[in-house]
């Protein structure tokens, strides 16, 4: 993981830490994790059909994350 990628989640965990200091810390860093891991997903994907049309993109996405 590059330094801007590390800069960027430790930031983005503060933000969370502070708008939900009264939830369930477990449940909350699941939801963290579940987001985090469908966008690099949603990322690699895009990388290998980046030269396929947009719909295309759209429809393996869906089939990946489902």
């Amino acid at each position: 993981m590059g330094f801007y990628q590390k800069l960027c989640y430790s930031v983005e965990d503060l933000f969370v830490k502070l708008l939900t200091r009264n939830k369930d810390k477990n449940e909350i860093s699941e939801k963290v994790y579940q987001y985090r891991k469908a966008m690099e997903l949603k990322r690699q994907i895009r990388k290998k059909s980046y030269k396929k049309p947009l719909e295309v993109q759209n429809k393996i996405l869906e089939k990946e994350i489902n």
